[in-house]
């Protein structure tokens, strides 16, 4: 409480390693062709993209983890797995979505029973 007796609410921080390393092994699987689509489809202006392409000219893992983390920062609590999933499989990138589940699964963000539940890109539950 505070000193005004008002109850303060804690916020959970995300554990950002887990999703670090998610996103990072995630980035390995993005061809070079499928980056830029990826990245205006989940959000990023023009602008960003060519930023990071810039910064990163010769390392794709890298522009594809940097996507992901503008991405995140731009989103907060929005960026969910669910949500990255949803959009690859609006791409008619099936095979990547299922990738990005199977690598969440391993990771322990994800039940394979419970579906439903949205999952956090950065790593924390609902």
């Amino acid at each position: 409480e505070s000193e005004h007796g008002q109850t303060l609410l804690r916020t959970r921080r995300p554990r950002f390693r887990t999703g670090k390393s998610l996103c990072l092994r995630f980035a390995g699987e993005v061809g070079s062709r499928q980056w830029k689509t990826i990245a205006r489809e989940i959000g990023l202006k023009d602008s960003e993209i060519d930023a990071i392409e810039e910064c990163e000219r010769h390392n794709l893992r890298e522009k594809v983890y940097q996507t992901f983390r503008r991405w995140r920062m731009k989103n907060g609590r929005r960026a969910t797995l669910d949500v990255l999933v949803g959009h690859l499989r609006d791409l008619n990138m099936a095979a990547l979505a299922d990738k990005l589940e199977e690598l969440s699964q391993k990771e322990g963000l994800t039940r394979r029973s419970d579906r439903q539940t949205k999952r956090d890109i950065s790593g924390s539950g609902p």
